[in-house]
């Protein structure tokens, strides 16, 4: 390590925020003045218009002589409280810092960002701030469901290389913030985890100790850097322990290409919701170095590596449970020559949700589907041309056998919006509807689609009659089975039994296209009780989405852990070890908005009050 100027005299490094009572009265005072100096120079009495306007002022001061002098008094007092309130309402909260009373919500503060050089790899921060809002949020959700919490906590320490216990030995010197870094240094990056040193001194006797004997002591910058075995290192700067390999300490003490605040891509911070207790951010040669490996691939979806300029992601808590919210900034040159997978879907205004049953276990809503299966499509032939030999082998066949073109003939009838559903069945409610098969009590899917022409469904879905019974169904006999026309709620509807628990059903009604593994979803479809859009679970989870969306997606955790301990899962000892932490869980959902140059990601998961089932953990009902 070589010997620099104190990192004190290097301008690049230091950060001086106004605190809140500066910029009210520095920065705050300045508007004000300016706004002053603004109506002495331009307002009435200025310009070539000032003869007649102070001709108006004596003729309006003679009439208000004229007034009795109580009437006059509470005139004036009455004028001032409005002056007063117009100051306060029109000029000074908006000069007012965030967290002033009124001014603009804050992000929770980071002061490690600074420290930070500018061409890290990836950054998250945590707020630990037991004075904070979103911190007691948090704090209340982790405690209803605490396993879960745990293994959380395990994994991001397991992240940060380093294994301590948070409650014991850090917090009671540090402050309120704790972050890490990922820099391009050594062989394949560095990371540096940071946190707040209220207590230096204890915060340098919990480093020491964690290193063990034997450490040397080295100088980077003006700082002192102990080093111990395996090139473990750590610092004291600027009110944070800096602990990490030497590597990494030495890129983010002697960095000279100024720090990640405010560095190319950072921008998508900002777009991330204020009220948050923890976020991250990666760069774009750090989307790309992270998300490159097969494993990551589905969390990639979400980001967009290849074309996105930088990402942040940022988790939220309140009493009704936590939001995660990601934000990538894309290149559009670079999208269009690799679009991401959200990149196909087109945009819609949910619509359907007042056609699927406001008990509804899940729920996936789509736009255009012959739009973005095209694009989909289009997608995989670079990426997956394996899955576009299959979609033409089974359109090939079934041209051939029902003269019917997937692209040209099926997609079509999906209209401009479509929902895809998982309804519950319950085994003997409900009052008995003609033409409806009794109750199996094992879920139904049923695909909705809107923006129909029933007449050209009807028509070619005859066609598809033949050659789908033929693939799925057979009778008892060995024979094929056939479609049969039944009565279903005043409609007329084509029903194949496939199976016991299956009974593939299709009506077409208005503009309306309802395709169901059970003939009560035909009745569902018709019922006029309310959709899922009416349900308070789905309210709750979905009422901060965005109107427009790519994909929405909704699932009822309550009633598909019911469904799942019903077909066993409650005799599964691993599982009976989280029940009361997964039942907490009550419902989630997803939205998801693309465009040329954005990718939003929003998901909401309800966090009830605790459970405690009544399961039995043993297999042997013991």
């Amino acid at each position: 390590m070589q010997e620099d100027s104190p990192k004190g005299q290097d301008d690049s490094r230091e950060r001086s925020p106004l605190t809140p009572k500066e910029q009210l009265g520095g920065a705050g005072r300045r508007g004000l003045a300016g706004r002053v100096r603004a109506l002495r120079d331009h307002g009435p009495g200025s310009g070539s218009s000032g003869a007649w306007l102070r001709t108006q002022r004596t003729r309006a001061a003679g009439a208000w002589r004229g007034v009795e002098p109580t009437n006059r008094h509470r005139i004036a007092a009455i004028a001032i409280v409005v002056a007063v309130l117009a100051l306060v309402v029109f000029v000074l909260i908006p000069a007012a810092p965030c967290s002033f009373p009124g001014g603009d919500a804050c992000p929770p503060d980071d002061d490690a960002i600074a420290l930070v050089p500018a061409d890290a790899l990836a950054y998250a921060h945590l707020d630990v701030d037991p004075e904070s809002e979103q911190f007691a949020d948090a704090s209340g959700i982790a405690g209803r469901i605490p396993l879960l919490s745990r293994i959380a906590v395990d994994s991001l320490t397991g992240i940060a290389g380093v294994d301590v216990n948070y409650g014991r030995q850090v917090e009671p010197w540090a402050g309120g913030e704790i972050a890490l870094a990922a820099l391009p240094a050594g062989l394949r990056g560095e990371r540096v985890l940071m946190i707040e040193a209220d207590d230096a001194d204890d915060a340098e006797k919990f480093a020491s100790e964690l290193l063990g004997p034997k450490q040397s002591t080295a100088t980077v910058e003006g700082t002192d850097v102990s080093v111990g075995r395996g090139a473990a290192a750590w610092a004291v700067t600027d009110g944070f322990l800096l602990f990490g390999s030497r590597a990494g300490l030495e890129a983010m003490l002697a960095s000279d290409a100024g720090t990640l605040d405010g560095a190319e891509g950072t921008a998508v911070i900002d777009e991330l919701p204020e009220d948050r207790v923890a976020y991250a951010f990666v760069s774009a040669d750090g989307a790309r170095a992270l998300f490159g490996s097969r494993g990551l691939a589905p969390i990639d979806t979400f980001v967009d590596s290849g074309a996105t300029e930088g990402a942040a992601a940022s988790l939220s808590a309140d009493g009704g449970g936590l939001h995660l919210a990601v934000r990538s900034d894309l290149d559009p040159d670079r999208g269009s020559a690799a679009p991401g997978f959200f990149a196909a879907l087109p945009s819609f205004t949910p619509s359907l949700t007042s056609e699927v049953g406001p008990a509804a276990l899940g729920y996936l809503g789509l736009g255009d589907p012959q739009e973005g299966v095209g694009g989909l499509l289009d997608q995989a032939r670079s990426s997956s041309p394996g899955l576009v030999a299959a979609f033409r082998r089974l359109s090939d066949d079934l041209g051939r056998q029902a003269g019917i073109d997937i692209g040209d003939d099926l997609l079509p009838l999906l209209g401009s919006e479509a929902a895809l559903t998982l309804q519950p069945v319950s085994a003997g409610a409900g009052e008995e509807v003609p033409g409806v098969t009794p109750d199996s009590a094992t879920p139904y899917v049923s695909l909705i689609a809107e923006d129909v022409d029933p007449e050209d469904a009807r028509q070619a879905l005859a066609r598809f009659q033949d050659p789908v019974a033929k693939a799925l169904a057979k009778r008892e006999n060995g024979g094929p089975a056939s479609f049969e026309t039944i009565q279903i709620a005043g409609l007329q509807a084509q029903s194949l039994a496939v199976s016991p628990a299956v009974n593939l059903t299709y009506a077409t009604w208005d503009d309306l296209l309802v395709i169901s593994t059970d003939s009560l979803g035909i009745q569902q479809a018709r019922s006029l009780d309310g959709g899922l859009d009416e349900s308070e679970k789905f309210q709750d989870v979905t009422e901060s989405f965005p109107e427009s969306v790519s994909m929405i997606a909704f699932l009822d955790l309550t009633g598909l852990l019911d469904l799942g301990e019903q077909a066993g899962l409650a005799t599964d000892p691993t599982y009976t070890t989280y029940a009361p932490d997964l039942r907490t869980l009550t419902a989630a959902a997803l939205a998801v908005t693309a465009g040329d140059d954005r990718l939003d990601t929003d998901l909401n998961i309800a966090v009830g009050p605790r459970q405690e089932p009544e399961i039995d953990a043993s297999p042997l009902g013991e």
